[in-house]
């Protein structure tokens, strides 16, 4: 009975779990784009720029401070004028003012956050640099993005949740890119009206995936309470059908002695008291054979939703046995599958061989690409289940960087997989940080649980977690 409950269990337990989610973010860049706004600045010889402001009221929005100093700038929004209503040098940050309103407020963040997490810089147009968060102090944040690759000082740096966490300072000294912290632009609001805060704390993705499988290990436990109940109940039940026919068989055993004894006492008395007694006699038993016939009825009964739930348990187990083949159906094809491509990879590598033999020879002509130097100390191992690939910091300091895709006349480097693209997906390097490229595969690129966008440089980092169509790889950087 107990083996049976724990199959039952395990097999209810399978059912509930859901597929895990392919992300864990909230951002969506179309929202946070509602609030970045882009502020024409006009100066006295009619000279012109862009500058991007975050609203944070229906009527205020955020700029850093450089991009609207000067006397003579002439401020306006969509042909509007707006006008520069506090300047704060301390904090880096200037309010403007915007009369006719009508703006979207940003939803402000509680904090930061910690180092390691997904960040998002949006322009008014809703173009978005994502990276992860390197480190912040009280006044600045600094994030793992090419400063090249932001072009509008003041667009808004949002969390995963969509929140304002900073303002992008095109001006600020560090090599990385670099914003004005939360901490500082709450200084500058202290006291506004209008403005937007979150209530709660947004959690990271790491956070999420974590509260995920908190919440699931919550539901597996309710599950198994409420077998147990069940089992709990239905034992009760058979123990008092069980009950209930011991008395009825005892009542009846009494009413037989007890109509012995009164007939052999009334052999003495008249045929009439004779028939009387065992008219009384007729009815107990008839009585006591509809009781017993009942608790028959009631064990019969018991019985057949027993044999019901074991048939439903046999069944359980006969699918449970199904899937297990199927499985290790799958496990042998995926063994034949790894030998076949280890045969592959390393006709891969000789085929690469032959083509950096080629490519070396032909680097004495005068039109070959010309010689790099490496700015990163590091090789990178892509490794797989099944495949692993070393790319050299020369090869991703060139111009073009290093393609990784199926087919040998397209990639530098070859992952015989019928999933990736013929050039799937690109290294580069710029200012010293390592980018990955998704070159427009139809698989797609995931990178720690977030989907590339085609063309979009994202930072690569030492122990991510890189997923190529169906492919898992896991990122080391290998010192030089």
């Amino acid at each position: 009975m107990k083996s049976r409950s724990i199959a039952a269990l395990s097999l209810l337990i399978f059912s509930l779990v859901p597929s895990l989610a392919a992300g864990y973010s909230d951002f969506s860049n179309k929202e946070a784009s509602k609030s970045v706004v882009l502020v024409k600045a006009t100066g006295i010889l009619g000279s012109a720029r862009d500058i991007d402001a975050v609203a944070v009221a229906p009527n205020l929005l955020l700029v850093t401070a450089k991009s609207v100093s000067g006397l003579s700038v002439k401020l306006s929004i969509e042909g509007k004028d707006a006008t520069v209503v506090n300047s704060l040098a301390s904090e880096h940050l200037a309010l403007i003012s915007f009369p006719t309103g009508g703006l979207t407020p940003v939803l402000l963040s509680k904090a930061t956050g910690k180092s390691k997490r997904n960040v998002h810089v949006v322009r008014h147009a809703g173009d978005t640099v994502s990276g992860t968060l390197l480190n912040f102090s009280t006044g600045r944040i600094d994030m793992s993005m090419s400063k090249t690759l932001l072009s509008s000082t003041g667009s808004g740096v949002f969390n995963n949740c969509g929140e304002l966490i900073g303002i992008y300072d095109q001006d600020a000294p560090e090599k990385v890119a670099s914003a004005i912290s939360i901490s500082l632009i709450n200084k500058v609001l202290d006291g506004v009206d209008g403005t937007l805060y979150s209530k709660t704390v947004c959690p990271s993705e790491i956070e999420k995936r974590a509260l995920d499988e908190e919440l699931r290990a919550i539901e597996r436990e309710k599950v198994k309470a409420e077998t147990i109940k069940k089992e709990a109940e239905a034992q009760a039940k058979q123990q008092a059908a069980e009950e209930a026919l011991r008395i009825s068989r005892e009542k009846v055993a009494e009413q037989e002695e007890a109509s012995k004894k009164a007939l052999a006492e009334a052999e003495t008395k008249s045929k009439e008291e004779l028939d009387k007694k065992q008219a009384a006699l007729d009815l107990a038993k008839k009585d006591a054979a509809e009781k017993e016939a009942l608790a028959k009825e009631a064990k019969i009964t018991e019985e057949a939703e027993k044999l019901a739930a074991e048939e439903a348990l046999r069944k359980s187990n006969k699918a449970n046995a199904e899937v297990a083949m199927k499985l290790e159906e799958q496990q042998k094809l995926m063994l034949m599958g790894a030998i076949a491509l280890g045969l592959l990879l390393v006709i891969g590598i000789v085929i690469l061989f032959r083509r950096s033999k080629r490519q070396g020879e032909l680097e004495l002509d005068e039109t070959t690409e010309p010689e790099v130097t490496a700015l990163l100390s590091f090789d990178v191992l892509i490794r797989g289940d099944a495949v692993g690939i070393k790319v050299p910091a020369e090869l991703i300091a060139r111009t073009r960087g290093v393609v990784i895709g199926r087919s040998a006349a397209d990639s530098d480097f070859v992952i015989d997989s019928p999933e990736l693209s013929r050039s799937h997906a690109r290294l580069s390097e710029k200012d010293g940080i390592l980018y990955l490229e998704d070159l427009g595969s139809a698989n797609g690129t995931i990178l720690n649980g977030l989907k590339l966008k085609p063309a979009q440089l994202v930072a690569l980092h030492d122990g991510d977690e890189l997923e190529l169509a169906i492919s898992m790889f896991a990122v080391e950087f290998q010192q030089r």
